[in-house]
């Protein structure tokens, strides 16, 4: 097995030999593309697979050093020498005494050998405390720079440590998608779904997910932490794509469920950044995994219907595509320009449209709702009414319902009405902003392209019927303008469709 080589070239930093392990994997995986399914049965080998299982049950990332890892490991290598001085010494000792002894063996002259080196300890000793009293504090300051400086050359050993481990998975991973891509047959994905450990790989996806929480969780990083984070990513959403790839294949739900179920998080983690499509390639239906932007995430600004996209003509094959290219690259420059007025001061026009709309049609439902309740009467009528009112009370018809609403309702509810008014001309004034900003731009441009794409159409047609009157020249430039204010009347219908 060549794991522990590969462990062995990682604690060495041994770089060259990583560097040949990482593209042998992406040999194969290069070799196994198109698909090209000889190669991917010649290489879909248990022994490959092992060597991919060992990898993942035993290659984790590695936590930041810390000054207390720095004391740990000076401590334990501290304690290794202490004991391993103890035996040298005894021994020295040892040695020294049988051949210092007599042979007649004088118990005054060995008394007086112990007493000398008790006298000769007890000055080293002393001198060495006078000498540590005087330069305590320049040692300890030379003892922290050292520390800071060792300190920093094992957070650099770990950082490349983490970053060869990740690029040597990240392609053994590439190398198994590349194996099943295509699915021309079903030998090579359920050998690889009984073959491989997916318990490692459930495993090195839970890593990622954990490792990238404590970096969310953690103070401010700088740029090589970011890198950090960015590879962590990229190697457990492949985690992600593969067991998503693979479940399909598992029809008695034997490794692959079994294998997610204790890492449910970081799946539900790693699959909420996960696209999927599906491809018709050489009359077979594949599925295609991809990450997401981060734009096109659930609740972005870019997870919309976009229903427009298909709305094109259904009658002609060529003519579907071609309006569904035009769409497509209509809806782009739409979102170019939207992603503009993201970055400035005036985001809101984009990002709080829909929400602009719909205060403004319920607070303007909310004023009408009120006046019909409080029997509002218009100014011309408001004298006609209060006369009317009068001339009951004088003849003793109004009750005292009347009388109260009268006097306490209809102005309170006068009042109200128009600070709701106001409130609600301050919220179009701020839609017509917006409008103004965000909308009327695109529109502009939509309507100038369906303009300018319809003229030399016409000029044909207009060439070609040289006997046309004018009133149908004027006919076709009517319907030229009403093609181009389609999309603004539509526009401002639209909210209140979705409203309603």
């Amino acid at each position: 097995a060549l794991e522990p080589e590969l462990q062995d070239a990682i604690a060495g930093g041994d770089e060259v030999t990583m560097e040949g392990a990482i593209r042998g994997f992406l040999m194969l995986a290069d070799a196994t593309r198109g698909p090209n399914h000889a190669n991917q049965l010649s290489i879909a080998q248990p022994a490959l697979f092992d060597l991919m299982d060992r990898l993942f049950a035993k290659m984790f990332h590695q936590d930041k050093p810390t000054m207390e890892t720095l004391w740990r490991q000076r401590g334990e290598a501290s304690a290794t020498q202490q004991a391993t001085e103890k035996v040298l010494k005894f021994k020295e000792s040892a040695d020294s005494e049988g051949e210092m002894a007599p042979k007649a063996g004088n118990e005054n002259s060995r008394r007086t050998l112990l007493t000398v080196r008790q006298v000769s300890m007890s000055r080293q000793q002393t001198l060495a405390g006078l000498v540590k009293s005087e330069s305590a504090k320049s040692q300890d300051a030379q003892h922290a720079a050292a520390d800071r400086l060792e300190l920093a050359q094992m957070i650099e050993l770990s950082r490349w440590r983490n970053n060869i481990r990740a690029r040597l998975k990240i392609a053994a991973t590439t190398c198994i998608l590349a194996v099943v891509e295509g699915g021309e047959s079903q030998i090579i994905p359920h050998k690889v779904l009984t073959t491989l450990q997916w318990t490692g790989i459930a495993e090195q996806m839970n890593s990622c997910y954990q490792s990238l929480k404590k970096q969310q969780a953690g103070a401010e990083e700088d740029a090589e932490d970011l890198k950090e984070r960015a590879q962590l990513f990229e190697e457990g959403i492949l985690y992600c794509f593969c067991l998503k790839y693979m479940v399909a294949y598992d029809e008695d739900n034997q490794y692959i469920l079994p294998a997610i179920k204790p890492h449910r998080q970081a799946m539900k983690y790693f699959s909420h950044h996960t696209g999927y499509v599906e491809i018709v390639r050489d009359k077979r239906l594949e599925r295609l995994f991809f990450q997401l932007p981060d734009a096109c995430l659930p609740g972005g600004p870019l997870d919309q219907p976009f229903v427009e996209m298909y709305d094109t003509d259904r009658s002609e094959v060529n003519r579907k595509n071609l309006q569904f290219i035009d769409n497509l690259v209509r809806l782009i420059k739409k979102e170019e320009h939207n992603s503009l007025i993201r970055a400035s001061r005036l985001a809101f026009c984009v990002t709080r449209w829909g929400a602009i709309c719909k205060a403004t049609f319920w607070l303007s439902l909310l004023i009408h709702l009120l006046l019909i309740c409080s029997s509002y009467s218009p100014e011309w009528l408001q004298l006609r009414v209060e006369q009317r009112f009068a001339e009951r009370v004088e003849a003793g018809l109004a009750t005292e319902a009347e009388a109260i609403f009268h006097d306490s309702v209809t102005p309170v509810s006068r009042h109200v009405a128009f600070a709701l008014s106001g409130l609600l001309l301050l919220l179009c004034l701020v839609r017509a902003v917006a409008f103004c900003v965000g909308a009327l731009p695109n529109i502009l441009r939509v309507a100038l392209e369906v303009q300018g794409g319809a003229e030399p159409e016409e000029v044909i047609e207009e060439e070609e019927n040289s006997e046309a009157s004018s009133p149908g020249r004027f006919l076709k430039k009517a319907q030229r303008g009403c093609s181009a204010a389609a999309p603004l009347l539509r526009f401002l219908i639209s909210p209140f469709v979705r409203c309603m």
